[in-house]
């Protein structure tokens, strides 16, 4: 018995802190990266579980690299995804974060995805 069910689309994201942004044709040495699963609802749904709470993720992911990496933190963290799907020939959506230490500002630019939205009609 699951306690929460998210449901929504997985983000491949790819998090930068650097101190400050640089300027155009510039550069900037990154202080930290990390790459994990993201997305609103994802996101919640792996905080619950880290929390000890049994969680499940009903979702379409596209079956790339971005997609398994995403399935595969999911059931790192505890996450039930019987009931999502790798779906071939699909993408998952990607988020590059760029964020400024020295201004506590962050930056976002976004790929979306091909995986297919999810059906209201179809039931757990």
């Amino acid at each position: 018995m699951l306690d929460i069910i998210g449901i929504g689309r997985p983000v491949k994201d790819l998090l930068v802190a650097v101190d400050h942004m640089p300027e155009g044709d510039g550069a900037a040495m990154a202080r930290a990266v990390s790459s994990q699963g993201g997305g609103n609802c994802a996101s919640a749904i792996v905080a619950a579980a880290r929390l000890g709470l049994a969680c499940g993720m009903y979702a379409n992911i596209g079956a790339d690299a971005k997609g398994r990496f995403c399935r595969d933190d999911f059931i790192r963290h505890g996450v039930d995804v019987s009931h999502s799907s790798l779906e071939p020939n699909k993408t998952t959506p990607f988020c590059l974060c760029i964020a400024e230490t020295s201004s506590q500002t962050r930056r976002f630019i976004g790929q979306a995805g091909t995986a297919s939205d999810l059906d209201p009609a179809d039931t757990l």
